[in-house]
């Protein structure tokens, strides 16, 4: 049996997936990951989020890694604990892909964030009429 320490130690790293496609859990080690915030996509790929607010992309079946990536805005008063949902618009290869967007919502915010892999800088975009819910891409369309 190990104790605690051992296994935290042996558990570092380590993620727990549900596929619905089998039932079943799945635990992958994802170094990568480590001490990073995730969010689930598509396709296989991770979003992950620093501390630092440094995101990039991890496939977690190819171990392929996405860095190309500009670091996350920071707004008065936000760090990684306020943002609500980061999504794909669409399939990502694991070579840097121009059309598939990032867009970031932040919670309790009028705010959303877009960014291509390889973009320099964020595009911020901020609502007129109240706090944003929710975001979704559908067939090359924006929905907030």
């Amino acid at each position: 049996m190990l104790s605690d320490e051992e296994e935290e130690e042996e558990n570092k790293g380590r993620r727990n997936f549900f596929s619905l496609s089998v039932d079943r859990h799945v635990n992958l080690l994802l170094p990568e990951a480590q001490g990073r915030r995730c969010w689930g996509s598509s396709h296989g790929w991770l979003i992950t989020l620093g501390s630092d607010m440094d995101i990039s992309l991890l496939n977690a079946l190819a171990r392929a890694q996405i860095d190309q990536l500009p670091q996350l805005p920071r707004f008065e008063s936000f760090d990684r604990d306020n943002i609500k949902k980061i999504i794909l618009s669409s399939k990502l290869s694991s070579t840097v892909d121009k059309n598939c967007k990032l867009m970031v919502l932040y919670s309790q915010s009028k705010i959303l964030a877009v960014c291509s892999p390889g973009e320099k800088s964020w595009t911020t975009l901020e609502s007129t009429i109240g706090q944003l819910s929710d975001v979704i891409y559908f067939e090359g369309m924006l929905y907030v």
